[in-house]
C-alpha cells in the first residue's frame, strides 16, 4: 500500500516475434500517487518510455511496471509498430 492506495502490477506482452515500438496506450483516466517513470501521460495517450533501454518491448517479453491508486486501470494499446 502507499498512500493508503494498492499497489498494482501492470503488465504487457509482446507475443510477437518482432520488437514493438513508439507504443501508445489509452489511458483516459488513469491516476497513480507513485511516479511511473516508464510512461510519458499527455492529454488521455501514455507513451512507453524507458529511457536509455529505448521505447521497445523485446520480441516474446512482457513489460512490467507498477502504480498505485484505488482500483485497477484496463490500459488499451492504441498504437504501435512492429519491427523486423
Amino acid at each position: 500500500m502507499v498512500e493508503s492506495k494498492p499497489v498494482w502490477k501492470v503488465t504487457l506482452n509482446n507475443p510477437c516475434i518482432c520488437l514493438l515500438t513508439n507504443l501508445k496506450l489509452s489511458c483516459t483516466g488513469f491516476e497513480s500517487v507513485v511516479p511511473v517513470d516508464t510512461l510519458i501521460k499527455t492529454g488521455d495517450v501514455c507513451v512507453l518510455n524507458k529511457g536509455i533501454q529505448g521505447d521497445f518491448v523485446f520480441k516474446y517479453t512482457d513489460f512490467v511496471f507498477k502504480c498505485a491508486w484505488d482500483t485497477s486501470f484496463e490500459f488499451k494499446v492504441i498504437d504501435g509498430t512492429f519491427c523486423a
